[in-house]
């Protein structure tokens, strides 16, 4: 028989090694995240690009005067990361160091240190929350898509809070209640199933399964807020309720509505919901998004930063791409005046009254990769500018006309001219801008176009009085 030492002796060799290598491990991520009372700390920047924190952004705002931003940032396992602004750092300076360069390049937002202000805001330790997630199960939902979802609200489940309670309905045409609302962490995880779409129920019911969420959350009376997460990637076709009775009973609830919607074409329903509940819509574009978004919504609960990023007339024209810009009409009554001309990308511009008082033309060199119609991220300074003016003035609606090199000879061109132009009215839309007052269109497709010459490789935007 054989002697069992040398195999003992193995097993303790690993287990030293193994410990070795999680202290070293340990260390390199404290390191890296470096939280407040552990040392210098990194900038924000360091910690998403060394991949130590991911960020998500909640709400971007625009004024005339300023952009603000909300976000959370979230370490490794998916925890809030405190003490990167007042009044948990000394001073707005430091702050300002430590976010200066993530606001201009993450965020999209180029701005100098002192046009940057940096709150942070927590809650108290002991509150507690109730959390309902409403998923789509539905037929259009695929399988990767499903795990992915699942797999990103099972992380935030592992994550919740002692005193939170949550729940989980799903839903395709009829409505099951998978998690009831309970505040056993345990007993969530063990309840919710990531595998996939199992259900094979036809129909989509959207508003039935809102409303089987409100009435788990209504059951806890004893908590600082309700919130309800729905995840859906269609439109409602197989309730009883309709969208004013939702609205209703999320006022009476008290229950604020997040929608997080995946390649929806139309998300107004979601919209209005979210809106009456004093909540917002993300609209996610990569199934990459969800983790984000589900531990954005739920770490804002107890703690995120609102960055305000204060606009300079000289910093907006070094943004504005190269643009040339003409002004119809000058009058105080028209849509050329001053004011909303400084509202808009103007390095390079040039202003002409030619007596017609109703239109503004900008032609953008855009950067367009070739072939390509995703709006590049150098681009978003001069789309941030477009979309203050449009919010702050809601009696002006734009059309986007947009050209490839090939657009005006060839099928393929115009397709993608087409696809360049509804991406920026995207963008627009996502920043605010409502759908109705934005059009696209390739080649001189709008009635407002027909006089505009507009060079193949730019893209021009009319704005007009409506």
């Amino acid at each position: 028989m054989k002697s069992s030492k040398p195999l003992v002796c193995n097993q303790l060799l690993f287990l030293c090694i193994l410990t070795i290598f999680l202290i070293l491990s340990n260390q390199r991520l404290n390191a890296a995240l470096a939280l407040p009372g552990e040392g210098e700390l990194p900038t924000v920047r360091e910690l998403v690009n060394s991949g130590a924190a991911n960020f998500f952004v909640l709400d971007k705002r625009f004024f005339v005067e300023k952009t603000v931003i909300d976000l959370v940032l979230v370490d490794l396992f998916g925890k809030s990361v405190g003490g990167y602004a007042p009044p948990f750092l000394q001073t707005m300076k430091e702050s300002r160091r430590l976010w200066r360069d993530f606001v201009s390049f993450d965020l999209s937002t180029p701005s100098t240190e002192d046009q940057i202000t940096i709150s942070e805001e927590r809650s108290g330790e002991n509150e507690s929350f109730a959390v309902c997630f409403v998923l789509d199960y539905s037929p259009s939902m695929t399988k990767p898509l499903a795990i992915r979802m699942q797999k990103a609200v099972r992380h935030v489940l592992s994550n919740f809070d002692s005193l939170d309670y949550a729940s989980v309905v799903i839903f395709t045409g009829s409505v099951h209640n998978e998690v009831p609302i309970t505040n056993d962490k345990e007993e969530a995880l063990s309840g919710f199933k990531v595998n996939g779409i199992n259900l094979r129920h036809n129909g989509s019911a959207v508003y039935d399964a809102v409303m089987k969420g409100i009435s788990e959350l209504a059951k806890i009376e004893d908590v600082s807020r309700r919130v309800l997460i729905l995840f859906t990637d269609g439109e409602d076709n197989s309730s009883a309720a309709t969208v004013n009775e939702v609205m209703a009973a999320a006022i009476a609830s008290n229950v604020t509505v997040y929608g997080v919607t995946y390649g929806m074409a139309n998300d107004v329903p979601i919209e209005m919901i979210a809106s009456a509940s004093n909540g917002k819509v993300y609209r996610l574009h990569e199934i990459y998004d969800f983790d984000r978004a589900f531990l954005g919504i739920y770490n804002a609960l107890r703690h995120q930063y609102t960055i305000s990023v204060k606009l300079k007339n000289d910093f907006v024209d070094e943004s504005s791409q190269n643009a040339t810009m003409t002004a119809m009409g000058a009058s105080m009554s028209s849509i050329g005046t001053p004011y909303l001309l400084s509202m808009l990308p103007k390095r390079n511009s040039q202003v002409a009254p030619s007596g017609k008082d109703s239109n503004i033309v900008l032609s953008v060199g855009m950067n367009f990769a070739a072939e390509d119609f995703t709006v590049s991220s150098i681009d978003e300074p001069m789309i941030d500018s477009i979309a203050t003016m449009l919010i702050q003035h809601a009696d002006i609606g734009v059309e986007i006309l947009n050209s490839s090199e090939q657009s005006q000879t060839s099928a393929d061109g115009a397709n993608l001219a087409l696809r360049r132009a509804q991406a920026i009215r995207d963008l627009l839309i996502r920043r605010g801008v409502p759908p109705s007052r934005v059009q696209s269109y390739s080649g001189k497709g709008s009635p407002n176009m027909k006089t505009v010459v507009s060079d193949q490789r730019r893209t021009t935007f009319v704005f007009t009085k409506l």
